[in-house]
């Protein structure tokens, strides 16, 4: 049965192409006109299989005529508005078929379809659903444009508004897809409609555009920035003011294709923008934050765009640029190594020129953002800047210098580094009195210094060489170095160092005329009181390790007799106002100790403590002065005048360290008393002091202090007294009388019931000590009362708690039985059956 029918189809003639093109029209015409969906979608996929086969062979049997093509183009743009989506979306890849394909494409055509496009997406409500559909239709308005706009650019322009609807609905779109496809057309609109009438409608995109700038989608963004840059460039240029702060904002996007957009749009616009002298001091910041960028690849694209900027506008300003291109200056004495390859053009510095006294306050306002990202930019800008502006910074010195001293204060190290480096620029391209003088008057105005604009000083005096750097100049920097050093801050005192690290070759290098030699002397002192104070307050090692080191380049011969002494004599001037708080007692310190004491500096130290010891005076002032007395009589150990020993000792002992033993009440005397006791253990330890002749007044004045001092609330204080007294009787003991030393022993009887252990040992070394003081020419019958009264109460210590103390007191009763044997055996006999341990009372002495 199949085969009979093939047969019969063979058998028949052929059908006419035009009964066929026909037959074809009126099925697709009846399809499409159908209620039901399916029918309308068959007869839409029937007649785009016909077409597909049309245009692909040329012997398809359905010949399509230039009206039947037409016919089929309106009808499929009328299907635009079918409610069934898939007829829609056939619709649409039939008219972009046509549109490919069709030879007789004509502006009839396209205005039928710009205008079926913008009834569905182009009205203030679109009426296109589908996401898929709307970037069909916006994929149909680019293909347009991109093939029909060259032959039919009139048609273009009078639908110029319903494009304009169109696109703007694009960048409203919440299909990221859609904005994408709008941004193309509207790059290839403002590309192809040139020179006509789209200046006219472009600011009507731009608001639209922008709101995408924000968008989630890199992609997005980047597509946005492309399109703007076309858009304005060909269209109404007075949009750029409203369109750069949503670009600078772009400069801090996270990716790298966003960021490269904007470099390339300033770029073109500086290159080719009409009317871009206009905008210069808007863009320029823009390209030049390209510099700074964290991509190699943008920055290597923003130092070609901005040479080429350069060389167009030296071309194109050649008649007034004329001396300074003949009069190019060759080299610029300490130019940064690192820039010296790359040194901006004679167009990028006149542009620099010209624009800087616009863009500097904008820097300026930046650099105090809350945003700390924009802080940074706007502090690497400015060093950008200054690069590019070269000699011409010194027009804008104050203003370049005002800015760096607003970010000196920021604590994040990148502002730091930047401050310093834009310093060291102004350094290089400025004279070194204007921007040093400039410096100095601010820092000076300060009601705090911080350490930011000392790194900002130090930056200045790197970048100036060594011959713009006046003795003058020099010595005022020092003068302010001085003021400055004299705080705790580590911070700020290591910048203080660096510049000190700055200025101690330009000195070095300086001629040795008779004036300069005496202004170089002054300048040398300067530094080494500034390095004196920085050693003494601070605490960090480092810091000290680096004082030294510069310390050492100076002579030390003029360091220890000149400069030291010179300094202690400036400190004795107002030692009488010093406190706790005061810098001047630790600078006084260090220098004892580091710097050592020497014949020159004595008398006006022991002045100094003298007054910084007066028991009026600051607690914990006098606490560290008296731990200095040790160190400080060491010292006048080494002089061979025993005169000048003797009176040295006395005066340190009756007007220094007595002063501050007498007992006052409080926690702070307790504590300067225990502070004074251990001084003078550690300065009676001294073997010198044996030696010196002492007056018998001062001998008594001490004992009678230690005496009140024995029963002290401080267990510390009463150790060290104890140990005070084992030396008093060593080295004085033969010097006093029997009733001094009767005086002594009931107070230390007393002590033998101390609470300390330790107290108690020591106050048994003493009577050791004691006794044997006793045993010269003592009249026993005649004292027999005191040694009795001794003996009684040590045989109570026979019966101690402690066994090892009993046995200590034994050998104690053994050494003093040299004095009266038979007082201590009588004393024996009448306590022995008194004592637990009789043991220790069976012999006899």
């Amino acid at each position: 049965m199949k085969d009979e029918q093939i047969e019969k189809a063979l058998s028949q003639p052929a059908t006419e192409p035009s009964t066929a093109l026909n037959q074809a029209l009126n099925k697709f015409n009846q399809g499409i006109k159908d209620d039901s969906k399916i029918q309308r979608k068959n007869a839409l996929e029937s007649i785009k299989k016909q077409l597909i086969e049309f245009f692909r062979n040329p012997n398809a049997l359905v010949q399509f005529t230039a009206e039947s093509l037409e016919h089929v183009l309106n009808q499929v743009l009328n299907m635009l508005a079918d409610p069934m989506e898939r007829c829609r979306e056939i619709s649409c890849d039939i008219a972009l078929l046509l549109m490919q394909k069709n030879q007789v494409w004509d502006s009839n055509m396209s205005g039928t379809l710009i205008m079926s496009v913008y009834k569905r997406l182009g009205g203030k409500e679109i009426k296109e659903t589908s996401e898929e559909i709307r970037l069909q239709m916006y994929t149909l308005i680019h293909e347009l444009i991109l093939t029909k706009s060259s032959n039919q650019k009139n048609t273009f322009e009078i639908h110029l508004q319903e494009f304009i609807g169109i696109l703007v609905n694009s960048f409203a779109d919440n299909f990221p897809e859609v904005k994408k496809m709008g941004c193309a057309c509207a790059k290839l609109l403002a590309n192809r409609l040139a020179g006509s009438n789209f200046h006219m409608q472009s600011e009507s995109l731009i608001k639209p555009m922008l709101s995408n700038m924000v968008h989630q989608h890199s992609r997005v963004r980047k597509e946005i920035i492309e399109s703007l840059c076309d858009v304005i460039m060909h269209g109404n240029n007075k949009s750029v003011s409203d369109v750069v702060p949503h670009l600078a904002q772009r400069l801090f996007d996270q990716a790298n294709m966003v960021r490269m957009a904007v470099i390339k749009l300033v770029g073109t616009w500086l290159l080719d923008l009409p009317d871009r002298y206009s905008f210069h001091h808007k863009l320029i910041p823009l390209l030049l934050t390209g510099f700074i960028d964290e991509s190699p690849e943008i920055k290597e694209l923003t130092e070609s765009l901005w040479w080429d900027v350069g060389i167009k506008y030296e071309k194109e300003n050649e008649k007034e640029l004329k001396d300074k291109l003949d009069f190019i200056e060759k080299e610029i004495p300490n130019y940064p190594i690192e820039l010296k390859d790359r040194r901006p053009n004679v167009g990028c510095r006149e542009l620099i020129r010209l624009n800087a006294s616009k863009i500097l306050p904008g820097i300026l306002n930046d650099i105090g953002d809350w945003v700390e990202a924009t802080r940074i930019k706007s502090i690497q800008l400015l060093y950008v800047m200054i690069w590019q502006a070269e000699k011409n910074t010194t027009q804008h010195l104050e203003t370049a210098l005002q800015t760096l001293f607003k970010a000196s204060n920021e604590n994040i190290q990148t502002i730091q580094e930047y401050i310093f480096n834009c310093s060291k620029l102004i350094g290089v391209f400025t004279d070194a009195d204007l921007c040093l003088q400039v410096a100095f008057k601010t820092i000076k105005k300060m009601n705090s210094v911080n350490s930011g604009s000392i790194n900002l000083l130090n930056g200045l005096l790197c970048g100036c060489s060594a011959d713009k750097i006046t003795l003058n100049l020099a010595f005022e920097c020092l003068e302010l170095m001085e003021d400055i050093s004299k705080t705790f801050d580590n911070n700020l005192n290591l910048n203080v160092l660096n510049c000190c690290s700055t200025i101690e070759p330009l000195l070095i290098g300086k001629e040795n005329s008779e004036l300069d030699t005496e202004k170089l002397d002054k300048l040398e002192y300067l530094l080494c009181k500034v390095l004196f104070t920085i050693s003494a307050l601070t605490n960090e090692e480092n810091l000290k390790i680096r004082a030294k080191d510069i310390l050492k380049k100076v002579d030390q011969k003029k360091l220890m007799h000149d400069h030291s002494v010179k300094f202690i004599n400036e400190l004795k001037l107002n030692c009488e106002s010093w406190t706790d708080n005061a810098f001047e007692p630790l600078v006084f310190s260090f220098l004892i100790k580091e710097q050592g004491l020497t014949s020159e500096i004595l008398e006006n130290v022991m002045t100094i403590l003298k007054i910084c010891l007066n028991p009026n005076k600051d607690v914990q002032m006098r606490t560290k002065f008296l731990l200095l007395i040790p160190e400080v009589f060491s010292s006048t150990c080494n002089s061979d005048d025993k005169t000048f020993l003797d009176s040295c000792f006395e005066e340190i002992l009756n007007q220094m360290i007595l002063p501050n033993i007498a007992w006052k009440a409080g926690r702070s005397a307790g504590a300067i008393r225990m502070t004074a006791c251990a001084s003078l253990v550690i300065l009676m330890q001294n073997k010198v002091i044996k030696t010196i002749n002492i007056s018998d007044a001062s001998v008594d004045k001490l004992i009678k202090m230690m005496l009140s001092s024995l029963d002290d609330d401080s267990k510390s204080t009463r150790l060290y007294v104890s140990r005070v007294f084992l030396m008093i009787l060593d080295y004085y003991g033969n010097r006093l009388d029997k009733d001094q030393l009767h005086k002594l022993y009931p107070e230390f009887i007393k002590r033998l019931d101390d609470q300390s252990d330790e107290i108690r040992q020591e106050i048994l070394k003493i009577f050791y000590v004691y006794f044997s003081c006793l045993n010269q020419n003592y009249d026993k019958i005649l004292y027999q009362a005191h040694l009795q009264m001794i003996f009684e109460n040590l045989l109570l210590y026979l019966d101690d708690g402690n066994e090892d103390f009993q046995i200590k007191i034994l050998n104690l009763l053994k050494h003093a039985c040299a004095l009266n044997p038979e007082l201590l055996n009588n004393e024996i006999i009448k306590v022995k059956d008194k004592h637990k341990n009789k043991q220790l009372c069976l012999f006899h002495y």
